[in-house]
């Protein structure tokens, strides 16, 4: 399943299982359980499923596109 995910400012995701997700337009950052990460167009990033949190900021706008498992 695939999801189309815009953030202008910032968004937590709620956690289900693993993600794997590609940013498809703009500049942010993602911030884990533990780390940190500046994200550009064309980043891929697998989210272990036993990360509990996943915020996303961005001070413009970013896609992402985010897959995870069929429920």
């Amino acid at each position: 399943r695939m999801n189309r995910l815009v953030v202008n400012g910032k968004h937590s995701l709620k956690k289900e299982s693993f993600y794997i997700l590609i940013v498809t337009e703009g500049v942010g950052r993602i911030k884990s359980d533990k780390e940190s990460f500046n994200v550009k167009f064309g980043d891929k990033f697998l989210i272990p499923a036993k990360t509990n949190t996943i915020d996303i900021e961005t001070s413009s706008s970013l896609e992402m596109i985010l897959a995870m498992p069929v429920k």
